[in-house]
């Protein structure tokens, strides 16, 4: 069973998902400096992240529960990768890699594919939809796979 999320919005820090015409997960972000971006379903949260002024990886996220820096918690897969790896509290490994159409999410350990985004801008003016594509080996994660700041 595949999920697919339209993302509709003016920007990927200000943004809703959508799964079935129903809202699933809405992404804010404040605008004062330091923000704060926050991932909530039905008005609970599940993620965010406390942008840092100094440098971006010195940002603070809280995921599944836990929190850490950035590059810390999504640590970099090798030294000048733009691909990221993060561990789930409950033992999956997920990478998620930029490619030439978008966005992928897979487990290292399997090899599945997990999530994947199309790659189209989340914005205004945007004439086609941007999707997420959440397959069936990252079901079960769901929350930490549209939790994960890239």
């Amino acid at each position: 069973m595949l999920q697919t999320f339209g993302i509709s919005g003016g920007s990927p820090l200000r943004c809703a998902l959508y799964h079935e015409g129903v809202k699933a997960y809405e992404i804010n972000t404040s605008s004062r400096p330091g923000s704060t971006t926050t991932i909530t379903r039905n008005g609970v949260v599940v993620a965010y992240i406390e942008w840092s002024n100094i440098s971006r990886t010195r940002s603070k996220v809280m995921i599944e529960g836990c929190t850490g820096m950035l590059d810390k918690t999504f640590p970099k897969a090798r030294k000048l990768a733009r691909s990221r790896i993060y561990k789930t509290m409950n033992g999956k490994t997920l990478k998620w890699k930029v490619n030439q159409t978008g966005l992928s999410c897979t487990s290292p350990d399997t090899g599945f594919n997990l999530a994947y985004h199309n790659g189209v801008a989340i914005n205004a003016f945007s004439v086609h939809t941007s999707m997420l594509d959440i397959f069936n080996e990252g079901l079960d994660i769901q929350d930490a796979l549209i939790g994960e700041p890239n």
